[in-house]
């Protein structure tokens, strides 16, 4: 990269985390760098903890639900 990397355009960074998860399973080059076995572990564990985050209900979610149920 040359100049301002603010100013160049590319590709936007993933919102959601399953989508970056997704990402970071298709990009050969990460997984020659950081080799298969690490890639399959953390893609575990990051999907593992998106899937508790997931469940999760807090208790500003519960309130809102009962206000507008």
């Amino acid at each position: 990269m040359e100049g301002n990397g603010l100013e160049q355009e590319g590709l936007p960074f993933p919102i959601r985390q399953s989508d970056a998860l997704w990402e970071f399973m298709q990009n050969d080059h990460l997984r020659e760098r950081l080799g298969e076995r690490f890639c399959h572990v953390f893609h575990a564990c990051k999907h593992d903890e998106l899937l508790q985050f997931e469940r999760l209900i807090t208790e500003t979610e519960i309130e809102w639900m009962l206000k507008n149920a």
